[in-house]
This record gives structure tokens, C-alpha cells and sequence, in this order.
């Protein structure tokens, strides 16, 4: 039975029809498509990734619209707490913000709004929970800026919940090693110690690396 394939090429055929050493010669006879180019393969997917990741995206409506937010908070703690009306002093985003990660529909914007030492020693002579005390005095001190404005603080933050946006702020104090203490009102109070820079480090140094690898192709 001849299972030859009939749009062979000559040279194929006759070398099949020879003794069976000869297989590997028609083999090899038989014309192959080259293989496409490495930067060919990313013609259709860079585009298509393109459109998806700005289908993700906050629009830059939705961006400034978390910068105003987050600016009038750091605005009004830096004025209560530091006497000067700055939107970025004292104060860092986290979470998706603090990536560049953040994605529609807009969510909440993390941030953390660091405190001079005077906060924690004065606390530090309530008898109990001085965690929760704090995060209520925060809460206060943005009431007074936002009166209408829904707001929880307990945990770890203090929540202001604007129309669009929430903004979580994380009152923490900065350590002497890079780290920073943030309230825990759980079990009667205590301070955690947190790294927040190491998590944002570590996804800003993976998408370098994703950069450099589809630039590279």
C-alpha cells in the first residue's frame, strides 16, 4: 500500500521508492516553512495587550479625581497635624495606588499619613487602647474638613468614604530602620510593624524585569 503523499516533490518520491536508508534523505528532501522571526510573534499580541490594559486603566478623569481625593486628606492632616497645608508631605500611597496597579471601576486609595513622634508619646499616656483613641482623633480631625462625609475608623485605618472614591488612611509612625508602626485596636491595642516599601519594590522591580524581557524580543 502506498501512503506516499501525491503533492510530494519528485526528489521526495524517488527517494522513497528507494531502500529504507534512503527514508531520511527524502525526509529532509521534503520543503519545510521557516520559522517566523521572533519580533513577528509579538505583532498581534502587543497591540491586543495594549487595548486590554487600557480597557483596565483608570481613565485620567478617574486618576485625578483619586489625586484630589487623596490631596485634600494629606492637606488636612498636614494642617492640623504639622501646621503647614501641603497634599503630599508626610504622606505615601500603598496598595494598588502605591503599585501603579490601580484598575476600573475606581476603588479605594490606601495611604499612609506618617505622624511626628509628639502623637505617639502624647497617646502613650492613655490608659486604654491608645490605638483606638488615635485612629478616633484622626477621625475627627478629618470631620471637621469633611462634615458630611461618611467615615469608620477602627483596625488599622480610617476610612473616608467620598462619593467615587474611599481613601483608607494608615496613621503610622516611622521606625529608625525603614519600617513603620501602624495601630491594631484588636486585643485591647498594640503597634504592628510593617515594611510597606518592600511589597511596592518588589512589583516595580518584576514589571522592570517584564519590560526589559518583551523589549528585548
Amino acid at each position: 500500500m502506498n501512503y506516499l503523499n501525491p503533492l510530494s516533490p519528485p526528489s521526495a518520491l524517488s527517494a522513497l521508492s528507494a531502500p529504507y536508508p534512503n527514508l531520511f534523505a527524502a525526509l529532509s528532501a521534503v520543503p519545510t516553512a521557516p520559522p517566523p522571526a521572533v519580533g513577528l510573534q509579538w505583532i498581534a499580541v502587543r497591540p491586543r495587550f495594549t487595548q486590554f490594559h487600557s480597557n483596565l486603566s483608570l481613565t485620567p478623569t478617574q486618576f485625578l479625581d483619586g489625586m484630589t481625593k487623596r490631596n485634600g486628606v494629606a492637606n488636612c492632616l498636614n494642617r492640623r497635624y504639622y501646621g503647614a497645608a501641603s497634599d503630599t508631605d508626610n504622606s505615601f500611597f500603598i496598595g494598588s495606588w502605591g503599585k501603579d496597579t490601580a484598575t476600573r471601576p475606581p476603588r479605594d486609595v490606601d495611604l499612609y499619613f506618617v505622624l511626628p513622634v509628639a502623637v505617639h508619646t502624647r497617646f502613650q499616656a492613655h490608659v486604654w487602647n491608645r490605638q483606638s483613641a488615635l485612629l478616633q482623633e484622626v477621625k475627627g480631625v478629618l470631620a471637621e474638613t469633611y462634615p458630611d462625609t461618611d467615615m469608620g475608623g477602627d483596625g488599622q485605618v480610617v476610612v473616608v468614604r467620598f462619593g467615587s472614591y474611599s481613601v483608607e488612611v494608615v496613621p503610622a509612625f516611622a521606625l529608625t530602620n525603614g519600617r513603620y508602626w501602624i495601630c491594631n485596636t484588636k486585643d485591647g491595642g498594640s503597634y504592628k510593624e510593617t515594611d510597606p516599601w518592600a511589597e511596592v519594590g518588589y512589583i516595580v522591580s518584576f514589571r522592570q524585569a517584564c519590560m526589559n524581557a518583551t523589549e528585548a524580543s
